[in-house]
């Protein structure tokens, strides 16, 4: 693989997998819908279910346009998730929800350092 497709490839892999992994978010929060919850409620509870989407969709996107600083607020998230949440002690919980902003914060942050302006 030479060096243009490499820059496609490392471009392009945690912008699709971000995208992946915010419809997986906004799936798990449909679990807000419940039928003896009124509508108001089920409003705000899915307010509530959908703010770990947003947040994260704010970070994809600084991500998208600034891959490194990107790149450390998607670990951050990560970190931050793992240490409230308590995804440590659950293998799944820790592979579904953790890894992932794991993986995609690294993928951004090498984007960012390896063809970063300052380098060539």
């Amino acid at each position: 693989m030479y060096e243009p497709e490499r820059r496609h490839f490392l471009h392009w892999l945690p912008r699709g997998l971000s995208v992946v992994y915010l419809g997986l978010l906004v799936l798990l929060s449909m679990d807000a819908f419940q039928e003896s919850l009124a509508s108001r409620e089920m409003l705000i509870a899915l307010f509530m279910h959908l703010l770990p989407a947003l947040i994260f969709l704010a970070a994809a996107a600084v991500a998208w346009r600034r891959p490194m600083l990107g790149g450390w607020l998607l670990l951050g998230l990560g970190v931050a998730l793992t240490l409230f949440f308590g995804t440590y002690r659950h293998f799944w919980g820790f592979m579904v929800v953790t890894l992932p902003l794991l993986i995609m914060g690294t993928l951004f942050f090498l984007e960012g350092f390896r063809y970063s302006p300052a380098r060539h």
